[in-house]
C-alpha cells in the first residue's frame, strides 16, 4: 500500500485482517487517534482510494485489504524549529525535554553562557495509541510497549539531530540531556510497562531520577524524578519555579496535575482532567498549533465574535484556550445555562441566537460564517467535566495542607494550554477560582523551564530528588473530599 503522509511518500506492507490506523501505526507515523482506535472520537480521517474512488474513512474502522493508497495528515506540519541565539565554537552544549502525552518540546542549551540557542516542538508519535495515559497504558497491556518505546526514542533522536543541525552544532558536543514527562510517559519512554500504574494502588515500577542510556553516541539521558503514578517529573520540574509562598501550581496539559509549595510542606494530586485543553475530545479541536483558534472575543458594538488563530492561519479547529473563551462568551450571554446545557436558538434573546443549531443531532454553536468549525453540546460536557475536577483537586490540595485560598500568595499556571488562556474568561468559565485571579500568573511550560535549568545546575537534581520524596500526594479518585467537590463544582455561577 502507499501511504502518502504530507511530503513523503512511503510504501507499507499490509498483513491480513489490519486495518489502516494499524497499518499507519507499523509505519511508525505521528498520527493522531484520541480515542485509541475505538471508533468514538471520529478523529483518525483519512483519504483512501480503492477500485471505488478515493473517499475520507476513518482508519480504524476501515479494513486495509483493497486499498491501494491512503493519503494521511502530517501531524508534525506547523511545529517550529526555532534558532534562538548563535552557537559558539568550542562550547559544550546540553538538551532539555519535556516529554508530553500530546507534544514533546526540547531546547539546545549552551551550558557555559545558559542561552538557549534551539527550540522545536513535534507531536508525541504513541498520539497514535490515544490522546490520554489511560489509552497508553491499555497499549502497553496489548503488546504495544516495545513499538512505543521506539516511536518516543527515534522521536527524540530525531529532534536532538535537528536541534544540532539547526544550530550547527555538532553531536560530539553534547553533554547533557535531562527529561521530564508525566510518569507514564517517562516509563514508555525508558522502555519500563506502565500497566501497573492503570490499576489499585497505581504503584510505578520505577520513581527515576537517574540517568538511563537511550543511544549509541549520545550522553545518557537524566529522567526527572517522579511523585507517584500519577504526578510526574513534570510537575516536579515545575516546581523549580521560584514563586512567592505558599503558591499553588497547577499544569494544565493533557492531564491536571496540581501542587503546593509551603514553607513547611509540599502536596500534590492528579485530576482525571482528560484531553480537553489540549483540544482532544472536542469535535473540531486540535492541539495549540498553527490554525488553532486561541483567542475568541465578541465586539459588543457590532454583536459579531472574533477569532485569532495561531500563526495567523485560517481557522482549522480549536484549541483548549478558544474553547474556554468561546464556553465563557456563552456562559455571558446566556447561551449556556448554569447547568451546562446549550439552549436552542427561540430559548435565547442574544444577538448571537442565530448561530445555535444542530449539529449531527446534537445541540451546537458555529463560529464563523465562513468555516464549518461547532463547538458542540458534548465540547461543552467535556469542558465542564474537566474544570470541575480542577476545581475540586484545588480545594482537596488546600484542605489537605490546612490551608485557605486567601493564604496563598500565588497561583502559578503552567502547561501549553496556560500559555494562550485568558484569566478573565478562565474565571467565568471557573478554571481558577475568581477569589484567586488576582494571585494568577502564567509560568509558560515549567516542565522544560525546570529541566533546563537541572541542565545547567547537575546540584539542583538533588533538590528534585528531595522534592520528589518528601511531597505527600494526594489519591483522589479515593477521596470522598474529592468526590462531593467534583459535583459541587459542575455548574456555572
Amino acid at each position: 500500500m502507499k501511504i502518502q503522509y504530507g511530503e513523503q511518500a512511503l510504501e507499507a506492507e499490509v498483513a491480513e485482517g489490519v486495518t489502516l490506523l494499524e497499518v499507519i501505526r507499523d509505519a511508525g507515523l505521528p498520527f493522531s487517534a484520541p480515542c485509541g482506535g475505538k471508533g468514538s472520537c471520529g478523529k483518525c480521517e483519512v483519504l483512501a482510494q480503492d477500485d471505488g474512488g478515493t473517499r475520507k474513512v476513518l482508519a480504524c474502522r476501515t479494513a486495509a485489504a483493497g486499498v491501494q493508497q491512503i493519503a494521511v495528515t502530517d501531524a508534525t506540519a506547523g511545529f517550529d524549529l526555532e534558532l534562538l541565539h548563535h552557537a559558539v565554537d568550542g562550547h559544550e552544549f546540553g538538551v532539555a525535554i519535556d516529554l508530553g502525552t500530546t507534544t514533546i518540546a526540547a531546547e539546545l542549551v549552551d551550558l557555559q553562557t545558559g542561552d538557549s540557542i534551539a527550540r522545536m516542538g513535534h507531536m508525541n508519535p504513541q498520539s497514535v495509541y490515544g490522546a490520554d495515559v489511560i489509552s497508553r497504558i491499555e497499549a502497553a497491556q496489548t503488546g504495544q510497549l516495545e513499538t512505543m518505546n521506539r516511536l518516543i526514542v527515534d522521536a527524540l533522536g530525531t529532534m536532538i539531530t535537528q536541534l544540532c543541525t539547526k544550530a550547527s552544532v555538532a553531536s560530539t558536543s553534547l553533554r547533557r540531556i535531562t527529561l521530564a514527562g508525566n510518569t507514564i510517559m517517562e516509563h514508555l519512554a525508558a522502555g519500563l510497562s506502565p500497566e501497573s500504574i492503570g490499576v489499585y494502588p497505581y504503584k510505578p515500577l520505577d520513581l527515576f531520577g537517574r540517568t538511563i542510556p537511550l543511544w549509541n553516541g549520545l550522553p545518557p539521558v537524566w529522567f526527572a524524578p517522579c511523585i507517584s503514578g500519577y504526578v510526574g517529573g513534570d510537575v516536579v520540574a515545575g516546581m523549580l519555579s521560584k514563586q512567592p509562598l505558599p503558591t499553588l501550581l497547577i499544569d494544565l496539559g493533557t492531564n491536571g496535575e496540581i501542587a503546593l509549595q509551603t514553607r513547611e510542606l509540599s502536596v500534590a494530586a492528579a485530576t482525571a482532567a482528560g484531553p480537553v485543553f489540549e483540544g482532544m475530545n472536542v469535535r473540531y479541536g486540535m492541539p495549540a498549533l498553527p490554525g488553532a483558534i486561541k483567542r475568541v472575543r465578541y465586539d459588543e458594538v457590532s454583536d459579531e465574535l472574533f477569532v485569532e488563530t495561531i500563526g495567523g492561519m485560517r481557522p482549522l479547529g480549536i484549541c483548549g484556550s478558544g474553547l474556554v473563551d468561546l464556553l465563557a462568551i456563552l456562559l455571558l450571554h446566556d447561551l449556556v445555562d448554569e447547568s451546562g446545557r446549550l439552549l436552542t436558538a427561540d430559548e435565547s434573546s442574544s444577538p448571537l441566537a442565530s448561530r445555535l443549531l444542530s449539529f449531527e443531532d446534537e445541540p451546537a454553536f458555529k463560529l464563523l460564517a465562513a468555516s464549518d468549525i461547532v463547538v458542540t453540546q458534548k465540547d461543552i460536557r467535556n469542558l465542564q467535566l474537566a474544570k470541575a475536577a480542577i476545581a475540586a483537586g484545588i480545594e482537596t490540595v488546600l484542605d489537605t495542607a490546612d490551608l485557605a485560598r486567601t493564604q496563598l500568595a500565588s497561583l502559578a499556571i503552567g502547561g501549553g494550554f496556560g500559555q494562550h488562556i485568558d484569566k478573565d474568561h478562565a474565571a467565568v468559565v471557573g478554571l481558577i477560582p475568581a477569589a484567586l485571579l488576582h494571585k494568577a500568573v502564567f509560568i509558560g511550560n515549567s516542565s522544560l523551564n525546570g529541566m533546563r535549568k537541572a541542565l545547567l545546575n547537575p546540584a539542583l537534581r538533588q533538590r528534585m530528588i528531595s522534592l520528589a520524596q518528601t511531597t505527600r500526594y494526594v489519591e483522589l479518585s479515593t477521596d470522598t473530599r474529592f468526590s462531593e467537590s467534583f459535583i459541587e463544582n459542575m455548574g456555572f455561577e
